[in-house]
């Protein structure tokens, strides 16, 4: 978790313990996205890392074994995406908001079918610490990747990733 929080996303746990208890006890998560949602044109950043104090989007380092043309991202979030407690799935409300967070950031660039998202449950997580969900897009323009990858304020890098179509 360290790696993570301070390597690949520049956070501090004690923010996302302040964030997280900050926020409305009904549904943290919807109050983040809607937030982001109503700022998406703000600026070229903002389009795709809407206040990057929340959320984060990166490209996926775990290796899976997928077509050369899908681009793995991983969107992390400072802030809960509840589960429901019955049935310890993410909460339908939280998905909509997923839903239409991915629609706004990819798929509109990327083409609705190109795009697809997911949440592991808890037996599957690699990383518990810190929220995150999973987009997957089919053929995108490597320049975009690049776009949505970057932090705000922060040079462009490389994000090659060894046999990838991005080097």
């Amino acid at each position: 978790m360290r790696y993570i929080l301070d390597v690949k996303l520049g956070w501090r746990e004690e923010e996302m313990k302040l964030l997280r208890a900050s926020s409305p006890s009904s549904s943290p998560s919807s109050s983040y996205f809607k937030r982001a949602i109503a700022n998406a044109n703000a600026d070229a950043h903002d389009a795709y890392n809407n206040d990057s104090s929340a959320i984060r989007v990166l490209l996926n380092d775990w290796p899976y074994a997928i077509d050369e043309k899908i681009v793995h991202l991983v969107v992390w979030t400072k802030f809960a995406l509840e589960d429901d407690p019955e049935t310890g799935e993410t909460r339908e409300d939280v998905k909509r908001d997923i839903e239409t967070w991915v629609e706004m950031r990819f798929g509109e660039r990327c083409g609705r079918d190109n795009v697809i998202w997911f949440r592991n449950w808890k037996s599957l997580k690699s990383i518990h610490a810190v929220e995150h969900f999973h987009v997957m897009l089919y053929d995108p323009d490597p320049e975009f990747v690049k776009e949505v990858t970057r932090a705000k304020g922060e040079r462009e890098r490389d994000l090659s990733i060894q046999g990838s179509r991005l080097d």
